[in-house]
């Protein structure tokens, strides 16, 4: 009787030793990719591009509107949209990879970081010389407003085509039928206009 106790006791201390390695085979498989697995390869994408729209939405009203804006709410709007790129750089990095591919999220955070530094930077010292009074306003200080607005152009237009060429072949891998982001495209025109006009 002895026996039998030790015998059903050992195999239930192995059967428990099995059971807890199990779960926790089960556990780590399952860290692989939290959350993320839940969303379609389109919700994903839409969620990153979400993030996407809503700075587009202020950079656009900034740069339409720039010329009607006093210093003051130029200077408003431009840290509005900083607020609202850092806003969305610190959701956009809790974001998993989808089943293991990042180059969709890193190529978002490459474009809004290359907003923050358009903005925290060439901005920021177009609006410091615009505040100037008209009559102090030099033609080195045009010319330099004009080479700004023109690099953050050029610079827009590249970082535009490398994200747009990353969710393409997001696309590809996960059988999406592409779509072009309409804003994408709206930004991409307004800084050719803006260009043609330099």
């Amino acid at each position: 009787m002895k026996n039998l106790i030790k015998i059903l006791t050992v195999t239930c201390l192995l059967i428990l030793i099995f059971s807890i390695q199990s779960c926790n085979d089960k556990k780590s498989q399952k860290k692989d990719y939290p959350q993320v697995t839940k969303l379609t390869p389109v919700e994903y994408n839409d969620s990153i591009i979400g993030f996407q729209e809503k700075v587009i939405k202020k950079v656009l009203d900034f740069s339409q509107n720039f010329q009607m804006l006093d210093t003051v709410q130029r200077d408003a709007k431009l840290n509005d949209i900083i607020s609202e790129i850092d806003n969305s750089l610190s959701l956009l990095n809790q974001i998993q990879p989808f089943y293991g591919n990042s180059k969709l999220k890193e190529a978002a955070i490459k474009w809004l970081n290359f907003y923050k530094s358009s903005f925290d930077n060439e901005y920021r010292e177009i609006i410091k010389i615009s505040k100037k009074p008209e009559a102090e306003i030099t033609g080195n200080d045009i010319i330099r407003m004009s080479d700004l607005a023109k690099t953050v152009a050029d610079s827009e237009l590249k970082v535009h085509k490398d994200f747009e060429t990353v969710q393409q072949e997001f696309y590809k891998q996960f059988n999406i039928q592409g779509r072009q982001n309409e804003l994408n495209s709206e930004i991409e025109k307004d800084s050719k206009d803006n260009n043609k006009t330099k």
